[in-house]
């Protein structure tokens, strides 16, 4: 993607087989330079993301690479 696009959509589908035993859930990213996280539709976690995303937003700031890996 190096300078080539700033963004990636990524999908990652899951299944609870009983949503009444789930009371939390944690999301654990690495991330170089920002991410935003939603889980159905709604947004639940960000770092570095713009107010307003597009299809070709950039992170608002960077990380450091040995945190992203």
């Amino acid at each position: 993607m190096l300078d080539v696009n700033s963004s990636a959509y990524l999908r990652i589908p899951f299944n609870v087989p009983d949503r009444g035993l789930v009371d939390q859930l944690t999301l654990l990213v690495q991330y170089d330079d920002g991410f935003q996280a939603y889980l159905n539709g709604v947004p639940v976690a960000s770092r570095n993301a713009p107010e307003a995303l597009t299809w070709n937003s950039e992170a608002t700031a960077r990380n450091a690479d040995p945190n992203a890996v």
